[in-house]
This record gives structure tokens, sequence and C-alpha cells, in this order.
């Protein structure tokens, strides 16, 4: 009976024993199947949905791609929800607005960035530059217009947009010297942004300036060589300065880059008449009649 207890004794400290050593040791130990915890999963995260604040590319860009703004930057851009969410329905209002022509929902644009965004709404360039378009379209006096856009680059001075329609607006009032200042602004502020650069070269054009207007439309194809604008408007140069085969190729590559611009085509069919290529001008003036260029009519035969 004691030899019996003894070996059980045995059998109790011997994995003690062991265990003790793997302690010490550190030797592995195998844990039985029923102690590993079954841990699931972890279930693939979401993808992360925009917030309610953010800009809505879809409204808000596309409206600055209708109008020829460049899109301001996010500094100058509200984002909070309550901020963002009227400046959404205001450009939804503005879209199919024209410059001079008042029209109720420009109006309703006006009344919303006055009230609804309240005060903090006015600390953000981008509202201020919405607030100058809405009132430009709605005929506005032009100083008003100027000083709201003033207010756009007080609160954010790098607003392209901004310095660009100031530019515009200028030019159109015969304040040429302004104009230019405001102008290089945007061009300062608007890396890649072709059009101001156009507008600053029909300004020298108009302050008789032919080789610095030049000049800027060379710098201008140079940097953005798929820029089509740039193209047609250094063909009408040289079109005006009689120089026919420059005049041809740029206004070429200005209805290839840009085969729905009536106005390319239309200038294209005028350099062919004066090179005294009557077929390919009819072609051209087929084109520009196509696309919409009334004047291009009684030049086109082959098109009823």
């Amino acid at each position: 009976m004691a030899g019996s207890s003894k070996k059980n004794l045995w059998l109790v400290l011997i994995p003690v024993a062991v265990a003790a050593a793997a302690i010490v040791w550190g030797l592995p130990r195998e844990t039985p199947p029923s102690a590993v915890p079954s841990t699931p999963a972890a279930p693939a995260k979401p993808p992360a949905a925009a917030g309610p604040g953010r800009i809505d590319p879809s409204v808000l860009d596309g409206f600055y791609a209708q109008s020829n703004l460049r899109i301001p930057p996010e500094e100058c851009r509200p984002e909070r929800p309550d901020l963002v969410a009227p400046l959404q329905k205001v450009v939804a209002l503005l879209m199919d607005g024209e410059v001079g022509k008042p029209r109720p929902d420009n109006e309703r644009a006006l009344q919303m960035l006055e009230q609804d965004l309240g005060h903090e709404g006015l600390g953000y360039g981008e509202v201020w530059l919405l607030k100058a378009w809405a009132m430009h379209l709605q005929g506005a006096p032009t100083e008003q217009v100027l000083q709201t856009l003033e207010q756009a680059t007080v609160h954010c001075d790098e607003l392209c947009a901004a310095y660009y329609l100031r530019g515009q607006i200028l030019a159109a009032n015969n304040k040429l010297a302004l104009a230019v200042g405001a102008l290089k602004r945007a061009i300062a502020t608007g890396e890649g942004y072709g059009d101001p650069q156009v507008a600053l070269a029909q300004v020298y054009l108009r302050k008789g300036d032919k080789p610095r207007a030049l000049a800027r439309l060379n710098e201008l194809i140079q940097d953005i060589p798929e820029f089509a604008p740039g193209y047609r408007e250094r063909g009408a140069y040289h079109l005006k300065e009689g120089a026919l085969p420059e005049a041809i190729a740029d206004l070429s590559r200005a209805a290839e880059l840009a085969p729905k611009d009536g106005k390319a085509f239309l200038m294209l069919g005028k350099a062919h008449l004066k090179a005294h290529n009557e077929a390919k001008a009819s072609a051209a003036m087929c084109a520009a009649k196509a696309l919409g260029e009334a004047s291009a009519a009684r030049l086109c035969p082959t098109v009823p």
C-alpha cells in the first residue's frame, strides 16, 4: 500500500517539476487545444466616406470649370458642413447665369451668401468670390463687384480666380493698367492656368504693345503646349499681321486641340481664304457654321 502511494506521488511531482523547469529555463510548453482562445478575424474596414463638410467636386468644381475660373485653394474654402451646404446650393443657382442679365436665381444666391452663411462664412475668400460673381451676373455696379473681389483676396491672398475676374472686369472698363496688375497676380497664383495669360496678351494688344503680347503668347504655348486658346489667340495675332503660314499653323492646331471651338474654325477659314485656298476655307467655314458660328454661313456653300 505504501509502495502504491509513493508511485502515485511521483506521478504528481514529475509534471510539476517539468513545468517548473520550463518556467526557469524558458522551455516551450504545449498548451492544450481547449485553452487556445478562438479569436475571429477582424472584419475589413469599409472605405471612409466623405464627410458632410467636404467640398463636392461634382457641384462646386463643375461650376468653376464652366465659368473658366480656377478652383480655389483649400485654405480659401470652408469645410464645416453648415457652411459648405449653402455654397453647393449657391453654385447650382449660378450655374447657367450670364453676365449682366439679372435673374431670380442670382438674387436668391446672393441672399443665401449673405444670410445662410452668416458672419463666419465671410471669413473665407471663396464666399466673397462667389458673392462677387453673383453680383457680376446680376449687373451690379462695377465698383461694388471690384470691392467684393478685393475682400476675397484680403481673406485669401492666393485666390487666383478673384484676380482673374478682377482683371477681366477692369479691362472691360478700359482700366488697362490696373487690369495688367490684376492679371499678372492671377498668373502668379495660378500655375498652369492659361486663361489669365490669354487675357493679359489681349490687354497688351489693346495698349498697342504688340511685342509684349506676342511674347506672352509664345511663353504661354511653351508652358502649356496643349492649351488650345493660346494657339487660337496667337493665330489671330498672326492673321491680323498678315503672317498667313503662321496663322494657319496656329489656328489648325487650335482646331485640332478643341474641335468644338467654332471661333477657331472661323478664323482658320479666313486665313485660308486670304491664302487663296478656297477648298480649305470652305471646309473650315462649314465646320464653324456647324458649331454655331452664323457669320460662316455665307462662306459655306456645301452646307444648306
